[in-house]
């Protein structure tokens, strides 16, 4: 492996990490959360954090927990 790509490597690591925790931090357990799936905003809760930027909530209207990315609160914003 070229120290190129060490380093290319960290990087994307580390901006993960800091995805990781902007997103536990903005988004507690317990706390409000907005997303958009299938073109719908949606209303929740933050149930639980899981790995990455992926975290568990549950939906206001249908009451259904269901598995949230960053991508998809950005989306709804």
């Amino acid at each position: 492996m070229s120290q190129a790509l060490r380093e290319a490597s960290a990087v994307v690591r580390a901006a993960e990490r800091q995805l990781q925790e902007v997103l536990q931090f903005d988004y507690p357990v317990g706390g409000p959360v907005t997303w958009m799936k299938a073109g719908c905003v949606q209303n929740g809760v933050v149930t639980r954090h899981a790995y990455g930027d992926r975290i568990e909530v549950r939906n206001h209207r249908t009451g259904r927990t269901r598995f949230i990315y960053a991508y998809d609160i950005i989306q709804a914003l």
